[in-house]
């Protein structure tokens, strides 16, 4: 048995299907298999041995037996044994894919029972939508219609409303009614303020009856209560708070009022600088001058309040005493005593009166 020279396999043997492969010659009389010269001569037109061109097709051959089992069970029994056990095992499986092609084939007809009673519900439900629908425009075309009618029954209402408010005769007895209850009330009230009133008036006539006692008790009430601010003012005197308050009140009030002795003694307005110059080296070199010029009261009584004791007279100002805006106070210990001489005092009142007459020069200008 010759081999085909493209696949080198057996001519004429069988293959893993249990078939024989078709045979084809060549002009040149080569034997090949029909697929593998087939395949060569898409590459090239010629004889895979002798290179002979190929004009012609190649011509198929048939078997000479008639029975394939007949011609192969004397030569191959166990390649034929295999193949009817392998044709066995394919029936087997051809069995039950057409065991499962009916199971699908029974599925799929329920399942198709199923789908047209679905069609068959979903329509139903269809016509059961478009009446709800035509149900639900006829309901709400009703609910339309009754609103109107309401809307159109209140506006009556309200207009014999109005005509009855308008034609009821009744409504100023009501207000007066309403005015007579209000006045009972108000006279209601007004008796128990009497009574109340006529209470108190009792409680006065009896604490008048008895003015001893009464008098007695407001006499000790007003004896603690001096007792009580004369402490307070012992203690306020104690504390050096106080101390310092009294003596820098009384050295502002000093100062003022010699400031204003001064401005009404002086004369002449032209020494007034030189006089501070003088006064300030007699610190430095710790002597003391007393010069005493004319005063302008006018320009004072603009920077300075006086505070005059009624018993006396409008006109006395020397001895009246002098309360100006706030100026600082002068520094004393509180064992000093308030009526020692302190330079810094007329210091001050030198200082006063040069700004009063400083003000009095820029007005006149």
């Amino acid at each position: 048995m010759s081999t085909c020279s493209i696949c080198m396999e057996l001519v004429g043997a069988i293959d893993s299907r249990g078939n024989v492969g078709q045979l084809v010659s060549t002009e040149c009389k080569h034997i090949y298999h029909e697929a593998c010269l087939s395949r060569w001569m898409k590459r090239s037109p010629t004889c895979p041995e002798c290179k002979a061109e190929q004009k012609c097709k190649p011509v198929r051959l048939r078997p000479e037996v008639q029975n394939l089992e007949d011609h192969l069970l004397p030569h191959d029994l166990d390649t034929v044994a295999g193949l009817l056990a392998e044709i066995a095992d394919v029936e087997k499986a051809s069995g039950k894919i057409e065991a499962q092609i009916e199971s699908v084939e029974t599925t799929s007809e329920s399942l198709a029972e199923e789908c047209r009673c679905g069609e068959m519900r979903l329509e139903n439900l269809r016509g059961c939508l478009r009446r709800t629908k035509r149900e639900r425009q006829t309901a709400e075309e009703k609910v339309y219609t009754v609103e109107h009618d309401m809307q159109m029954k209140l506006e009556e209402l309200r207009q014999m409303q109005d005509a009855v408010k308008m034609d009821m005769p009744l409504r100023e007895p009501r207000s007066e009614m309403r005015q007579l209850r209000d006045n009972i009330v108000n006279n209601r009230n007004i008796d128990v303020l009497i009574r109340a009133v006529e209470v108190e008036w009792k409680q006065l006539l009896d604490t008048y009856r008895q003015p001893g006692g009464d008098l007695e008790s407001l006499t000790m009430q007003l004896n603690e209560l001096e007792e009580e601010l004369q402490e307070a003012r012992t203690k306020c005197r104690r504390s050096p708070v106080g101390k310092r308050k009294r003596v820098g009140l009384t050295a502002h009030e000093r100062v003022m009022k010699r400031g204003l002795e001064r401005q009404l003694s002086r004369g002449a307005e032209a020494e007034e600088d030189q006089s501070v110059l003088q006064r300030m080296r007699t610190l430095v070199s710790g002597g003391k001058e007393n010069q005493s010029s004319q005063s302008n009261g006018a320009v004072l009584k603009r920077h300075a309040t006086r505070v005059v004791d009624p018993s006396q007279s409008a006109g006395s100002v020397k001895d009246s005493v002098v309360v100006a805006a706030p100026l600082p106070k002068l520094k004393r210990t509180a064992t000093e005593a308030s009526s020692d001489p302190c330079p810094l005092e007329d210091l001050l009142g030198d200082l006063l009166e040069i700004m009063f007459h400083k003000e009095k020069e820029e007005r006149t200008r």
